[in-house]
């Protein structure tokens, strides 16, 4: 468990090669990288926060596992994904009318 808040880096030796993945604590809701993963397009498409991990490298990806995050909203403590989804939904319909859209 952290003791205080930061960006941090957690170093790893696998079979003789020393990898790193970079760790951060903070009660906000902000960008998390929860996998450091292989050169593949699609890993990095996937997972574009961090370095690919080093050719040849033994490992195929670190894994760190974040709690999920809420935020509140009119004192309310609920995911995030939820005033996301709902305030796209509401500036969608909002907007319509400027970018000519119709339903």
């Amino acid at each position: 468990m952290a003791e205080r808040d930061g960006d941090y880096e957690l170093g790893l030796d696998v079979a003789g090669a020393h990898l790193t993945k970079t760790v951060r604590v903070t009660p906000r809701a902000v960008r998390l990288s929860p996998v450091r993963v292989d050169r593949g397009f699609v890993s990095q498409l996937l997972y574009p926060a961090e370095p690919p991990l080093p050719a040849g490298s033994p490992v195929r990806a670190v894994h760190l596992s974040y709690p999920e995050r809420e935020v509140s909203v009119l004192g309310h403590p609920m995911n995030w994904m939820i005033p996301f989804f709902v305030l796209s939904i509401v500036f969608a319909f909002a907007l319509r009318g400027l970018f000519k859209v119709t339903i």
